[in-house]
């Protein structure tokens, strides 16, 4: 390592310290605790016994640094960059860790939410046969309320027809001469699937989609089958019928109007 501009400017800082009335013992000092090396030092001091051989810089000099630190800058820089881009790389893995483990702790949460739905709409599915059996069997209801409307507004008169009315699922309950309809709304049928019969043994309806106002009728215990009621005066009776997929499997209802 070439030391010359080393002792150059120890020299320079000997020099102006000693102008400045600063002893050479406190000089010494003052570069060993600096890390300047000895002999260099000392060859500084050997120069400075002649003539003045170093030149002074028109400025005020500022705190000579460590020998080490001017030989080591640019190591010093090159190490300095390592070190923050260490700790970069660092922060990014820790905080990629911190965003992997947030989506696989979100991933498993939904999918245990997920699963959860499922196995809640599953258990409704069993014990209530899905919505769209609730939906037909309110649409029931909502006719078998409409024709006892209708049977107290037409002196107990059942109604033999069902047509459609402003929209599709409104059902108009009548009579071939009547004035006076009721009318129905439902959710799931559209009037185009109702139908007003007479009792007919075996009869079933097979279509999700359709169901039946059967007059002369009624419902087997079970609420599964149109049976014929017992007694001599069955005109005025009826039974609605429809029926709904469950499991892959058609299942028959039946709700009697008293």
């Amino acid at each position: 390592m070439d030391t010359e501009p080393y002792i150059q400017q120890v020299g320079q800082y000997i020099q102006q310290q000693r102008q400045q009335g600063v002893s050479v013992m406190a000089i010494r000092n003052q570069l060993r605790r600096n890390g300047w090396n000895e002999a260099l030092v000392n060859e500084a001091f050997r120069r400075l016994s002649g003539p003045s051989p170093y030149q002074l810089p028109q400025q005020p000099a500022v705190v000579l640094p460590s020998q080490q630190h001017l030989s080591g800058r640019s190591n010093g820089f090159l190490a300095a960059l390592k070190s923050k881009a260490i700790i970069i790389l660092v922060a990014l893995v820790v905080c990629g860790a911190a965003a992997l483990i947030a989506s696989l702790t979100l991933s498993k949460k939904n999918a245990g939410q997920q699963a959860g739905t499922g196995q809640n709409n599953s258990s409704a599915a069993d014990s209530t046969s899905g919505p769209s059996k609730n939906d037909q069997e309110a649409d029931a209801k909502r006719l078998a309320a409409g024709i006892s409307e209708y049977i107290n507004e037409h002196s107990s008169t059942i109604p033999t027809t069902a047509d459609q009315g402003k929209s599709a699922k409104e059902v108009k309950l009548c009579e071939l001469t009547c004035s006076k309809p009721v009318t129905v709304t439902l959710k799931h049928y559209k009037a185009s699937g109702v139908l007003i019969q007479g009792y007919q043994s075996g009869l079933r309806v097979s279509d999700p989609e359709s169901i039946y106002i059967v007059t002369g009728a009624s419902c087997s215990d079970n609420r599964k089958e149109i049976t014929l009621p017992p007694g001599d005066n069955v005109s005025n009776k009826i039974a609605i019928a429809y029926s709904y997929e469950k499991d892959k499997k058609t299942v028959y209802e039946c709700l009697a109007m008293s």
